[in-house]
């Protein structure tokens, strides 16, 4: 028996609630569905699965880990962007952290919350 159907939340350790959710609805495009004084889910507006679950912690570990094969940072959580060129301008005019200052169209690039958790931006089919 199959008990697991899907992911349905994934846990991004934040500094500070309020700051956050600013970000990611600003960054991201929509809004919290459920908040506290210390959390905050974002579902997409689809519905679609898994939910990113912001939870403020004193002890921040951001996400990331470090690719042995080519040293380089890897991210946990890749978004997929179907206008990869637009999203990256977007993160330059609104001063975040992106790993790569120029793209092409089917490429990915990394960038960061202010808290340092790494994501990738991505359009490959």
């Amino acid at each position: 028996m199959q008990f697991i159907k899907k992911i349905d939340m994934i846990q991004i350790p934040i500094s500070d609630i309020k700051a956050s959710i600013e970000w990611y609805t600003k960054i991201l495009g929509f809004k919290p569905t459920w908040e506290n004084d210390h959390e905050a889910i974002f579902r997409f507006p689809d519905g679609a699965s898994p939910a990113l679950f912001l939870v403020q912690t004193d002890k921040l570990t951001p996400l990331s880990f470090q690719n042995t094969t080519t040293s380089l940072e890897n991210n946990i959580i890749d978004f997929y962007i179907p206008d990869l060129v637009g999203f990256h301008q977007f993160l330059l005019e609104n001063d975040v952290f992106v790993s790569r200052q120029t793209i092409k169209p089917k490429d990915g690039f990394g960038f960061k919350d202010p808290d340092g958790n790494y994501f990738g931006a991505f359009n490959f089919d």
